[in-house]
């Protein structure tokens, strides 16, 4: 990508992604220390959403390896 702010690039077309990211009051994206191609990849992915990993849990757990568990109280993937 050669656009100078990617996330800015990527909401020209995903408007509903641009008021999701201002529900929070911590988000990295807005924060700038990622970007939205650091979880998707705009041209194509094997898996669903054109994310980078097989599984939404398997992508989070790449930066997040302290949620994997085991933990206390087990829940459902994400």
């Amino acid at each position: 990508m050669t656009a100078s702010d990617v996330n800015r690039l990527c909401i020209t077309c995903h408007h509903d992604k641009r008021v999701s990211m201002a529900r929070s009051g911590h988000m990295p994206l807005r924060e700038g220390s990622m970007t939205c191609a650091d979880c998707h990849n705009p041209h194509g992915s094997p898996g669903r959403r054109m994310i980078r990993a097989q599984t939404t849990n398997e992508l989070c757990y790449k930066c997040h390896a302290d949620k994997r568990g085991p933990v206390l109280w087990e829940h459902p993937p994400v």
